[in-house]
C-alpha cells in the first residue's frame, strides 16, 4: 500500500480517504505498518504530542482550558481535521496564534473558539476511540483520556514490536481464509489477499483467554446444541441452579447420564449435596438449539489442542462495546450467519435460504466443508486497516510486554524469534503455542 492511503488518512476526515486513494493493502500488512511509523516518528522528531491535563470528564458543551490541549492533541494524530500549526496554549491556558494557523483555510466567522468541546471535536474523539477499541461514545472520560496520554514513544515502541510479529508471522493459504485478531476484537474473511468482510467479536476474558492458534475449519454446525464444560459449570451454572430451582427449565437445559446418554430427571439430583467434580463424573448439562442458546444459530469447528471454537450468540448488544473480552475463551462472531453462508457457498445444496430454514429449524445440523477453511487467530496491537486507519489497541493479555522482555533477553540473536512468546509464524497444522493457554475447557467454551 505505501504511505498514500495513511497520509490521505491524516489529511482528510473519515469517508474521503477511500476517494481515489489507492486499492489498500489486507489486514496484517508490514509495509503500511511501517508507514505508520514512519509518520510518528515525524512527529515526535517535530516535539511530540501534549499530555491533556487531569480533570473531570470532558463531553460536548464544555467550556474548559483543557480542551485546547486537547485539540492539540487529535490535530496532532490526524484525528482532528486542520492544515497548519497545531493549537498550542500560552502559559495562561489561552489560545496562541498557531490555532488561527491551524484554521487559516477556514472563513474567519467558522473559526471555532479552541476551549469549547465543539462537534467537530466530538467527531475527533469517536474518531480516536473507535481506532483504540474504546466504547465510542465522544466523550473523554477516564478511558480515552488513558489513550490519549500514552506517550508517542511508547507508540512508536507499541509499533516497532507489532512489526517485528509480522516478521515472523506466515499469513494461511487459500482463495478463502479467516483472520481473527484477538486484542482488535475483529475478525477478517479474507478473499484472495482482499477483505471479503470485517466482523466484530468477543474474545475471552484476562482470566480465561483465546489462544493464539492456527487450525482449518472443517465443519459448520448450524442449530446447535450448547454442552456446557466442566469448568463453567463448576464456575457458573452449578452454583445458578443451586440458588435457582428453576434455573434448568428457564435455560432449556438437560441433565444427561454419561454412561447412557440420555435425559435424567432433574428431580432425581440432590443439588444441594452433589459437588461440581461428582456431577461432571456422572452427568454433563445440555442447551437444546435455539435463538437463545448460548451458541446462538451456528458454530464453526476446527480441530485445536484448546477445543477452541467461533460462533454465534444471543447476546448482541455485548458488540457495542469497544473493549469485548467477555467470552471463556472461544469467540463469538457479529454476523456469524453472515460467515455461515459465505462457507457453504460452495458446499451442494445449501443456499442461503436452506442454511436459514435449518439454523432456525432447532435440530443440529453437522455440515461438512469438502475444502476445509484456514483460520488463524493472531495477537495483534498495532495495524494499519483496509481504509488506511492507523490502530493501536491495548495490549490486552500482556502479551506485548512478554514478547518486549524476551526480546530483549534475545538481543544477541540478530533474527530469533523471542523465547516463551507465542510466535505466529506456525503452519495451519501446528499445536498452539504455549503461552496462551485457555483454562479448563473442554469441549464447548462459552460464558452465556
Amino acid at each position: 500500500m505505501g504511505l498514500v492511503p495513511f497520509l490521505v488518512y491524516l489529511i482528510l476526515p473519515p469517508g474521503s480517504a477511500g476517494q481515489g486513494a489507492p486499492i489498500p493493502a489486507p489486514p496484517g500488512d508490514s509495509i503500511a505498518l511501517g508507514g505508520a511509523l514512519h509518520m510518528l516518528e515525524g512527529t515526535q522528531s517535530r516535539g511530540g504530542w501534549p499530555e491533556v491535563p487531569q480533570g473531570p470528564t470532558l463531553r460536548l458543551g464544555d467550556e474548559d482550558a483543557r480542551v485546547v490541549v486537547l485539540r492539540e492533541r487529535l490535530l496532532l494524530s490526524g484525528d482532528l481535521p486542520g492544515r497548519g500549526e497545531a493549537i498550542v496554549p500560552d502559559e495562561g491556558g489561552s489560545p496562541s496564534p498557531a490555532p488561527r494557523a491551524a484554521f487559516q483555510n477556514r472563513p474567519p466567522d467558522s473559526l471555532p473558539d479552541p476551549r469549547v468541546f465543539d462537534e467537530e471535536l466530538e467527531a475527533a474523539v469517536r474518531r480516536f476511540q473507535a481506532r483504540h477499541a474504546l466504547d465510542v461514545d465522544g466523550v473523554v472520560g477516564p478511558a480515552t483520556l488513558g489513550a490519549l496520554n500514552v506517550s508517542l514513544e511508547d507508540r512508536i515502541e507499541q509499533i516497532r514490536l507489532n512489526l517485528e510479529r509480522r516478521r515472523t508471522f506466515t499469513p494461511a493459504q487459500g482463495p478463502l481464509r479467516i483472520l481473527v485478531n484477538i486484542p482488535g476484537f475483529q475478525a477478517f474473511v479474507v478473499e484472495e489477499d482482499r477483505e471479503g468482510s470485517v466482523h466484530r467479536v468477543i474474545v475471552g476474558r484476562v482470566d480465561r483467554p483465546t489462544p493464539v492458534l492456527s487450525g482449518r475449519i472443517e465443519h459448520v454446525v448450524l442449530a446447535p446444541y450448547w454442552n456446557v464444560p466442566p469448568g463453567i459449570l463448576r464456575m457458573d451454572k452449578l452454583p445458578e441452579i443451586q440458588r435457582d430451582p428453576g434455573y434448568l427449565e428457564q435455560q432449556r437445559m438437560t441433565v444427561m447420564d454419561r454412561r447412557t446418554e440420555r435425559p435424567v430427571d432433574p428431580g432425581t439430583v440432590d443439588w444441594e449435596a452433589i459437588t461440581a467434580a461428582e456431577f461432571t463424573a456422572r452427568y454433563w448439562l445440555r442447551q437444546a438449539p435455539g435463538s437463545d442458546n448460548a451458541l446462538g444459530l451456528v458454530k464453526f469447528i476446527f480441530p485445536n489442542p484448546d477445543h477452541v471454537f467461533l460462533h454465534d450468540t444471543p447476546d448482541r448488544h455485548l458488540f457495542e462495546r469497544g473493549r469485548r473480552a467477555f467470552s471463556s475463551g472461544c469467540i463469538r462472531v457479529d454476523g456469524a450467519m453472515e460467515v455461515a453462508h459465505r462457507l457453504l457457498e460452495e458446499v451442494p445444496g445449501w443456499g442461503a435460504e436452506r442454511t436459514w430454514e435449518v439454523a432456525r429449524g432447532g435440530r443440529e445440523s453437522w455440515i461438512p466443508l469438502p475444502d476445509p477453511i484456514p483460520i488463524r487467530t493472531v495477537y495483534w496491537t498495532a495495524w494499519v486497516a483496509a481504509d488506511g486507519t492507523l490502530n493501536l489497541v491495548d495490549d490486552l493479555y500482556g502479551l506485548d510486554a512478554q514478547w518486549d522482555e524476551a526480546a530483549r533477553e534475545d538481543r544477541a540473536s540478530e533474527y530469533g524469534t523471542p523465547q516463551g512468546v507465542a510466535a505466529e509464524s506456525q503452519s495451519s497444522t501446528d499445536p498452539a503455542p504455549a503461552a496462551l493457554t485457555l483454562y479448563e475447557v473442554r469441549g464447548e467454551c462459552v460464558q452465556s
